[in-house]
């Protein structure tokens, strides 16, 4: 092998590249766009692409290969999963299973799943009332991933530490 090379193995095959070629291998945009590139090949009618110069051809792709060419499903990267304690006003509310509570950090609005147990037990059985101002101070795990259009971020609300009124602070059981 030489130097600045990797063996590529597909099937019973080995074919040694050039590691800047596998680096294109390895980009998820780059896979989209040659897939794009060689999509008239799935067409009735056409049955080769050819790439190189007027007088000679560096590359053909046939119709019968072109599925070799597409391009791998994007998969999302886990790149940050921890849990915080953060501060919340709460933007709006939702009792129904599984609707995500909307709640504002001082900065930005966000969704996020309650699944504090006994936070929601509190809210099921009246024992927690919400007013203008109120504010939540909870501990939160933040779940960021790259994906093909860009990062996206969920939130879960994993325990309410206390729950603050506008008027008192009301200490949750147990606390």
């Amino acid at each position: 092998m030489k130097e600045n090379t990797a063996v590529l193995h597909v099937e019973d095959d080995f074919l040694e590249i050039e590691l800047s070629v596998l680096r294109l291998l390895r980009d998820v945009a780059v896979r989209d766009a040659t897939e794009r590139m060689l999509e008239p090949l799935t067409r009735d009618g056409i049955t080769s692409f050819h790439a190189g110069t007027d007088d000679t051809f560096s590359a053909t792709v046939t119709s019968v290969e072109v599925s070799w060419f597409n391009a791998p499903e994007a998969q999302d990267e886990l790149l940050v999963d921890e849990t915080r304690k953060m501060v919340f006003s709460i933007a709006s509310l939702a009792f129904k299973e599984d609707n995500k509570w909307r709640l504002h950090d001082g900065n930005s609005t966000i969704t996020a799943t309650i699944s504090d147990e006994d936070f929601q037990h509190r809210v099921d059985t009246n024992q927690a009332n919400f007013a203008k101002g109120d504010v939540l101070v909870c501990d939160v795990r933040v779940k960021q991933w790259q994906s093909k259009t860009g990062a996206k971020t969920e939130y879960e609300v994993v325990r309410v530490i206390e729950h603050r009124t506008a008027a008192r602070q009301i200490p949750l059981p147990g606390l």
